[in-house]
């Protein structure tokens, strides 16, 4: 083949290929359960530009490349209630968010648990999960001003009752819980509100490392 036509295939080919890249983007997909964190085994459809239908991995999340326009996006999994939502797709990468689908029933561990609130104490429990969304059994949990100590179980699930301090009238009783593992780092959890008869969820994201993350609590109580 001469030489002028080797070079004007050779230009219609990169020209194809920026004009693809240019119509194209990045959807990334992550879906957890809203009781736990858990990552999601889940069914991500969209109708738009380019019908799309595929399965999240075991980490919940689904990364595809799709051309750019407005998407209708449902996501569904068995034993969870359905998320129909809206989704834009542009050029570069696209963030769904982190999407927490509702379970049906709630897990296990949180079932006729009420029967443990009572006054003077506050329930705070919670579970323990990888960056992956898996669960992370043996982490230490301690409650500082308590003194309470316990580990998380197979499931990355803690409990534990704590009294309410002796406060000034019109100050909200707080306390730090502090979760550690070998191999992860250790997570601290400052000013967690205390109230009486109530329960509060401590959800505890343990990544592989050393050292510690500081968070400053933000109310979280089941409904």
């Amino acid at each position: 083949m001469p030489t002028r036509k080797l070079l004007l295939l050779a230009m219609l080919v990169a020209c194809a290929a920026t004009f693809l890249h240019a119509d194209t983007g990045v959807l990334t997909v992550d879906v957890r359960d809203s009781a736990t964190s858990f990552a999601v085994r889940a069914k991500v459809n969209l109708k738009g530009p380019k019908n799309f239908s595929a399965v999240t991995g075991e980490d919940g999340s689904l990364r595809v490349t799709l051309p750019q326009g407005a998407y209708q996006m449902e996501i569904s999994a068995a034993g969870y209630k359905p998320m129909t939502f809206q989704q834009s797709i542009g050029p570069g990468n696209n963030l769904a968010g982190r999407i927490m689908l509702d379970p049906v029933e709630p897990p296990q561990e949180l079932r006729g648990i009420d029967v443990l609130l009572k006054p003077g104490f506050t329930l705070l429990l919670g579970y323990a999960v990888d960056e992956r969304g898996q669960p992370v059994p043996a982490v230490h949990v301690h409650v500082e001003g308590a003194k309470l100590d316990l580990d998380t179980d197979q499931r990355g699930f803690f409990s534990v009752s704590v009294p309410l301090p002796d406060t000034p009238p019109d100050t909200q009783p707080t306390d730090t819980v502090v979760a550690a593992k070998p191999g992860y780092k250790t997570v601290i959890y400052r000013h967690v509100a205390l109230e009486s008869g109530k329960d509060w969820g401590v959800f505890l994201v343990m990544k592989r490392g050393t050292g510690e993350e500081n968070f400053d609590s933000e109310p979280h109580w089941r409904e």
